[in-house]
């Protein structure tokens, strides 16, 4: 795998970078990810033990909607949305901002996707921000 994508450098960039960012293989193996990535998914573990596994293996659980989404940028599409709803297993939605491409070889055949994201917030109301927008939608500001 670290052949196909490149130096360790490289690599090592993308595990430290403060963005959630994942790379993928064609058949959604995980090529490169951020630890901020693997936090965003509430998955703690080291970068290096998620290197060459399935994304559907790792996240059993990833809805339908998101399989979709992958096969659409496997096929060439770059997508992205700014307000994703993504359900928890214990409940809470948390929602998310994220973008995919596909990252391409040096002769322009598609290698796989990328996907950076980020959280905006969640409904487990952990976040500073989620009283303020219920006030707003409430009238009470």
């Amino acid at each position: 795998m670290g052949s196909q994508f490149g130096t360790r450098a490289q690599q090592f960039f993308i595990e430290e970078a403060a963005a959630a960012i994942a790379m993928f293989d064609a058949e959604m193996r995980f090529v490169a990810v951020s630890r901020s990535f693997l936090s965003l998914q509430e998955f703690q573990v080291n970068p290096a033990e998620v290197i060459g596994r399935s994304n559907y293996e790792i996240f059993p659980d990833l809805p339908q909607n998101f399989r979709e989404i992958n096969a659409r940028v496997l096929a060439g599409e770059e997508l992205a949305d700014s307000e994703t709803p993504f359900p928890r297993r214990d409940g809470r939605t948390d929602w998310i901002r994220w973008r995919m491409k596909p990252w391409r070889t040096a002769e322009g055949a598609t290698s796989g996707p990328s996907r950076v994201s980020q959280r905006l917030a969640s409904n487990s109301g952990s976040d500073p921000r989620i009283p303020l927008c219920r006030a707003m939608l409430y009238g009470s500001v």
